[in-house]
Formats: structure tokens, C-alpha cells, sequence
């Protein structure tokens, strides 16, 4: 079974999967698959659609969940039991100061980082210590995945994931190390993750860069970044970030240092760079407080555009950051800000911008910045030109309190090439219009996960022929999925 067998599950919602039926339906007519395996049993939204009715009619399906729970009772408990005592014990090896000693045992790194990421997102007051409740929760999770891949790698050849964090970073640790073939599916982008180096997610592969110098022109490349200033881009967070409108508390500030927060409840391990300085964002934010303090420079922290829609209240988290960091004093040049400004006004203005690992550090290259990035990201693959990543925490501070503002700015053939990268990011390897899929977060109202749906359905039912053979090219030339619209890559 296993050579012609592929796994579909890790993260991946219901909306997801149905949407990207007929492009998994091209890829596994032209390699043969005749076996797929859900990771657990589909509802009746997905198994009622005609999209998978057809998907169906040409392979045999089977149920993760249901297959595991067919075997001998006796023999699951004798497996668990132990797998999970050593997961248990295994957690407490997750603190931060300890936990980057690991940095070379890549399965025992990312199965570390899987229990750690698991138990934050269980806790219900700690920020950055796993719960006692918290921590069983994720150990129950972790040893599924084991139990999981003990099955998988004897049956499949390639896993589909929709995330590669939590207690889905232990499956696809095992699988990848075992040698299965991986294909990851984030931010509208399918990634072939077929070597156990390889890895994609929110990158540009090369060749798609050069392909694209000779058939998309630099006023195409122009056109979509007035369009995307105007907050009519492909990317929700630039939406929402670009479209809120100045207030005349923010005008008076002209110059200034920015640090971009991140979602503290999300990871910044989408791909562990084991040479960042930083194991999270909680160390990063404490950790430049006290270097920014004492500085004559107004510092603004800058909330993420998504906070609200993903439940957290940064307000609360900062403050409580900043108790322990000043106490009672908070220095009169940091400043927390919701909300004054665009994010373009903001970057334009700045002097200096942070960020941990997000897409501002695009945005601020484009303006002509030079980001202070702590991990790996986009134009990490690019070279090191385009960005200050330190090396060291003297490094960090060098940098941070740096007066010589020309070291921030970058050349305009740097800034062309930025608004290049993000172009074919959000455009020729997003395919999330083609699918009928837009972001769903987990504040927002129930009505936008029902509007996905019915969505999706409308949208992948009305495109498949051309879902599907954006399937049946992936992996062909280009390791990424390339939209329909730019089919023209393959010639």
C-alpha cells in the first residue's frame, strides 16, 4: 500500500481541505496514488459536497482516527502508557534557557518545541510557562502524533500539512526525518518539502525569482504595490494595517523607532532557526526593553493589525511586560500604540524597525528600510544585505542603539527587488482566490467560517479543471504552486 499512498491531515480545516480536493485530485493522477488517508473521519460538509463525491470516485479512502482505533486495545495501552510517561517527563525539558542545548537532535528539538507551543496554547493564565493542566493536555496530544506516525511510515510515501507548529510539529518531525515526502500548504502557498533540509514556507524559490525577471514587468510590480499601500492587496494583515487612519495624536511624532509585536500566543517556529538569538517573542520584547530604555530615541511598540481578531489583548500583555521589566517607571520614550497610524505612515517615518519574523520586514524593505529581523524569514533566502539579523546579544545592542541612520536604508534596486518578492508571493504563488479561501481567525465570528464554506464549495466546484492541473504541475518544475493565471512559468 505504501507506494501508492498519501497522507492528508496536520491542521489542515475542513474549508482547506475541501478546497484543495481537486488540486491534490491532479497531483495524485499524474504520480498514481491510488490511496489517501484523512487523518480522522470527515463531516458531512465535506463528504455531501460533489467535490469530493467525484475526488472519491477515483481512490480508496480510509480514516486515520478509525484504522488506529480498530487495533487490539491491549496493544494501544501497552504502546501509550510508556510513550506517554516519557513524554511527560520529556516536557520538562522545555524551558526556554535549556531548550536550544538540543539545537543539533532535530526530532528531539522539534518534538520539545511541539510540547512547549502545545501547552502555551492550553494555558489559561501563565504567558510563557506551561500549566500543570496544560502540560497533560499536550502530552496526551504529542504521544497521538507518535502513535500516528508509528502507522503512517510503514503505509504512505507523502503527508499534506496545513502547519508544520503544536502537536502537528511532532508528526511531521518524525515523518521528515523517516524520509516521507511532505507537502505543506500555508498562507495560500503549496510548498514540496522534499528533501529533509528543504523549506519554503513564505519564501521565494529562485528560480520562480529569475523566471520572473523576463515575464512580469518592473510597472506591473509598481502597479500591485500602489494597489497594496491602498490596502487592496492579497495579504489580510496588510489589509487591515494599511487602512487605519491616521489621528492627530500619532502626527506629532516624526521620528522614531518601531517594534513591530507579533501575536504572542502564535510561534515564531514555523522554521526554528537554531542561530537567533531569542527562543521567543517574550524573551525578544523583555530583552530589548532594557536595551532601548535609557536611549534618547522615542521607541513606539507597535500592535499587531490581527490582535483582536485572534482574541489577545496586547494592551494587557505589554503592561504586564512592562511591570517586570521597569516596575512602576515606564521610560517616557517607549510608548505602546494602538491603532494612531497606518502601518505605511508608521515605516515611512521610522528611523528604525523590529521585528521578530514578520511580514513588516517586507513592508519596511519596500519603503527603502533596512529591518532588524532576530530570525530567519523571506528575504532571509536573499541574502543578508536586505536586513540586520544580530548574531549575539551585544550584537542586538550595537544595532538597536546604532546612531548612524544610513546603515537602515536600502538602495532602490534593493527596494525593486522586495516589491518583486512580494508580488510573487501574494499573486503568481498564492492560489487562496482560485481556491475560494480567505483567513478565518479564531475570534472572529462564526458567520465567516460559514461564509468559508459555502465559499469554498461555490469556488472549487466552478474551478476544478483549473485547481487540478495546478495540482498535476506541483513538483514538476517549481517546488511552490504557481496560480493559474501565471501557467506561463512552465514555458
Amino acid at each position: 500500500m505504501k507506494k501508492k499512498t498519501i497522507f492528508i491531515g496536520g491542521g489542515l480545516r475542513e474549508p482547506l481541505i475541501l478546497s484543495l480536493l481537486p488540486v491534490i485530485d491532479g497531483f495524485c493522477q499524474k504520480k498514481e496514488i491510488t490511496t489517501v488517508i484523512f487523518e480522522k473521519q470527515l463531516t458531512t460538509y465535506i463528504t455531501k459536497s460533489n467535490i469530493y463525491k467525484r475526488f472519491k470516485k477515483s481512490y480508496d479512502i480510509k480514516f486515520l482516527d478509525k484504522v488506529i482505533d480498530r487495533r487490539n486495545i491491549f496493544l494501544k495501552l501497552l504502546y501509550f502508557i510508556p510513550v506517554l510517561t516519557l513524554i511527560f517527563l520529556i516536557s520538562f525539558l522545555t524551558h526556554k534557557k535549556i531548550i536550544f542545548n538540543f539545537k543539533n537532535r532535530f526530532v528531539f528539538l522539534q518534538i520539545l518545541f511541539s510540547i512547549w507551543e502545545t501547552g502555551k496554547e492550553f494555558n489559561k493564565y501563565q504567558l510563557d510557562k506551561l500549566e500543570f493542566v496544560s502540560r497533560i493536555k499536550t502530552c496526551f496530544l504529542v504521544t497521538n502524533k507518535i502513535i500516528f506516525f508509528n502507522y503512517l511510515k510503514k503505509n504512505i510515501i507523502l503527508a499534506i500539512f496545513g502547519h508544520t507548529v503544536h502537536s502537528d510539529r511532532t508528526l511531521f518531525a518524525l515523518l521528515r526525518n523517516s524520509g516521507i515526502k511532505i507537502i505543506l500548504f500555508k498562507s495560500g502557498i503549496l510548498s514540496c518539502l522534499f528533501s529533509k533540509n528543504s523549506f519554503h514556507y513564505n519564501n521565494v524559490e529562485k528560480k520562480i525569482y529569475i523566471k520572473s525577471l523576463k515575464s512580469i514587468s518592473k510597472k506591473k510590480i509598481h502597479n500591485y504595490w500602489k494597489q497594496y499601500r491602498e490596502g487592496n492587496s492579497n495579504y489580510h494583515g496588510a489589509k487591515t494595517a494599511s487602512r487605519i487612519t491616521p489621528k492627530k495624536k500619532y502626527l506629532k511624532l516624526k521620528k522614531h523607532n518601531v517594534i513591530m509585536l507579533h501575536i504572542f500566543k502564535d510561534t515564531p517556529n514555523m522554521d526554528i532557526d537554531k542561530d537567533r538569538i531569542f527562543v521567543d517573542f517574550f524573551d525578544w520584547i523583555k530583552e530589548t526593553l532594557k536595551i532601548i530604555k535609557n536611549t534618547n530615541e522615542i521607541w513606539i511598540i507597535r500592535k499587531h493589525p490581527l490582535a483582536k481578531r485572534w482574541g489577545e489583548n496586547q494592551k494587557f500583555i505589554i503592561n504586564k511586560i512592562f511591570k517586570e521589566v521597569f516596575g512602576a517607571n515606564v521610560p517616557k520614550n517607549i510608548r505602546y500604540e494602538e491603532d494612531l497610524t497606518s502601518n505605511f505612515l508608521q515605516l515611512e517615518n521610522a528611523q528604525k524597525i523590529v521585528t521578530f519574523t514578520g511580514n513588516s520586514h517586507l513592508e519596511a524593505a519596500s519603503m527603502g528600510r533596512k529591518p532588524i529581523i532576530i530570525s530567519n524569514t523571506t528575504l532571509s533566502s536573499f541574502g543578508n544585505s536586505f536586513f540586520h539579523k544580530p548574531t549575539t546579544i551585544q550584537n542586538y545592542r550595537k544595532i538597536l542603539l546604532s546612531k548612524d541612520y544610513s546603515k537602515f536604508l536600502l538602495s532602490k534596486k534593493k527596494i525593486i527587488e522586495v516589491k518583486r518578492i512580494i508580488f510573487l508571493l501574494q499573486n503568481v504563488l498564492n492560489i487562496s482566490k482560485e481556491l475560494g479561501i480567505s483567513v478565518v481567525l479564531r475570534n472572529d465570528h462564526q458567520s465567516k467560517f460559514h461564509n468559508l464554506k459555502k465559499k469554498v464549495i461555490l469556488q472549487s466546484s466552478k474551478n476544478y479543471s483549473n485547481i487540478f492541473k495546478i495540482g498535476s504541475r506541483l513538483g514538476r518544475t517549481y517546488s511552490q504552486s504557481i496560480g493559474s493565471k501565471y501557467k506561463f512559468f512552465f514555458y
